[in-house]
């Protein structure tokens, strides 16, 4: 891990609607190369977004900015690693590298032969060839991670806490093999006391909700934990 680029961060806990512009704005004075905005396997928001900052200040200057508000919600901002950033936004960026043909050749069916013949490869397939693979595989695995099974819980906190949203974070935290966490909300009640609602995408077929529930269980200042039908 110590020969991967320290330029990457995760922003965790954004509210629904933000947007890469208003990602942009709340790092205010870092210089950001790229930014990802990920959802879950329905599609909706997952809360959390991912950043290529240009260098390791512009990182600690994001940091700088951890539990800032962006509109309604404080934000988490945490360093990550490289391949855990490329990991994590697999599947919502394009990152095939086009090639432009030169604006000397003579036709468009001159210029996408020769296209296609400058970028062959060793196996006898073209660079364009192999972008076309890995898209189709893109899709499989979206296909794929639509049929994956979701957990709901509820979340009953032990006594009155001083932060609700703290606590789901610190759930959020758990690191759980083949689990993906989602936005989750906290709900208050007419008590001024609040219940937690979380939810999680299963990559992970030895994780049933029961083992996901003793988990959430075992947090601090959690007393106890409901399956929900998800």
């Amino acid at each position: 891990m110590d020969t991967e680029e320290n330029t990457f961060i995760r922003l965790k806990g954004l509210v629904w609607s933000a947007t890469a512009k208003d990602i942009r704005t709340f790092l205010k004075g870092c210089n950001v190369k790229e930014v990802v905005l990920t959802t879950t396997s329905n599609g909706k928001p997952s809360g959390n977004a991912f950043v290529h900052l240009e260098s390791e200040d512009d990182v600690q200057k994001a940091l700088a900015h951890d539990r800032k508000y962006l509109r309604e919600r404080f934000v988490l901002v945490e360093e990550i690693y490289e391949s855990q950033y490329f990991r994590e936004t697999k599947g919502f960026v394009d990152r095939s590298v086009q090639v432009q043909p030169s604006i000397n050749q003579k036709s468009e069916s001159e210029s996408e032969g020769n296209f296609n013949e400058s970028l062959k490869v060793e196996n006898g397939t073209t660079e364009k060839e192999n972008i076309d693979k890995d898209l189709e595989t893109v899709k499989k695995e979206e296909h794929l991670d639509a049929k994956k099974p979701d957990f709901k819980f509820e979340i009953i906190p032990s006594g009155n806490i001083a932060d609700y949203e703290d606590l789901l974070e610190d759930c959020k935290d758990l690191e759980i093999d083949g689990i993906i966490w989602h936005r989750g909300e906290v709900i208050e009640d007419s008590d001024s006391k609040a219940n937690i609602f979380l939810g999680c995408t299963v990559e992970n077929t030895q994780v049933d909700a029961e083992i996901v529930k003793q988990k959430l269980e075992a947090v601090t200042l959690v007393s106890k934990v409901n399956v929900l039908l998800s």
